[in-house]
């Protein structure tokens, strides 16, 4: 599958955060979690830059944000003068695939929009990334192993190049 974008980069950090947003949704027990991401596009290349939890009704098997809380979303990541580019939820742990559900109700779909199921209900560490989705003229397309490697690549939140002594 050829995405629109030709890499779609993700900085370290949002990666970091996302994985705490996951769990913060769990009560006594683990509950799917959502996470949106927000960053800019630059050319051919997409870039997650924030990651953005929004009010959510958590349950075992789904994940369900109001309007009210999608317009709160729009309006922070206009003010910072960025766009949604990726959804990150979380299912129960063998399910990778998108679920009907999460084909006929994912926020603001469009060709590129990026869907990653977190596994384990966000349990598990969200690298390396292993079940990843691209919305397409055709709906959600998972990507394959080999897609995900191409065309995913996480930057660093820092990095010290200085020799040491």
């Amino acid at each position: 599958m050829m995405p629109p974008w030709r890499r779609f980069l993700i900085s370290e950090h949002v990666v970091t955060e996302t994985e705490a947003f996951l769990r913060s949704f769990w009560g006594k027990n683990p509950r799917e979690g959502i996470v949106y991401w927000a960053g800019r596009r630059a050319g051919h290349d997409v870039l997650a830059v924030t990651a953005i939890a929004p009010e959510a009704t958590a349950a075992a098997l789904a994940i369900e944000t109001s309007e009210a809380s999608n317009t709160r979303f729009l309006k922070v990541i206009r003010s910072l003068d960025l766009v949604h580019v990726a959804q990150v939820h979380s299912h129960p742990l063998g399910v990778e695939g998108h679920s009907r559900g999460d084909d006929l109700w994912a926020f603001m779909k469009y060709p590129g929009l990026v869907s990653i199921v977190a596994q384990d209900y966000g349990r598990r560490p969200l690298l390396p990334l292993m079940a990843v989705h691209v919305y397409t003229k055709d709906g959600f397309v998972r990507l394959n192993e080999s897609e995900v490697s191409a065309k995913i690549r996480i930057l660093p939140a820092a990095r010290d190049l200085r020799a040491r002594r």
